[in-house]
């Protein structure tokens, strides 16, 4: 299972790299949420309200950080 959610991440990597400028794909690596998403769903580790939250913030984060430019200039 991990080689193939690694596989399957490098892949995405590679294909994010020739669509976006390094910065913004760089900005969108959530492997340490990923694993623990993929820990909860397979391994049965428990998803804490602490987890969860930092899970929200990094979307958020995430979000915020990727959003266009044409938005603030209105």
């Amino acid at each position: 299972m991990i080689g193939a959610s690694n596989g399957g991440w490098y892949v995405w990597w590679g294909y994010a790299l020739m669509q976006q400028s390094p910065m913004r794909v760089t900005l969108s690596s959530v492997q340490p949420a990923h694993a623990a998403l993929l820990s909860s769903l397979f391994l049965g580790e428990p998803l804490d309200k602490r987890l969860l939250a930092a899970l929200v913030l990094i979307a958020f984060g995430l979000w915020v950080a990727t959003r266009s430019r044409r938005s603030h200039q209105r």
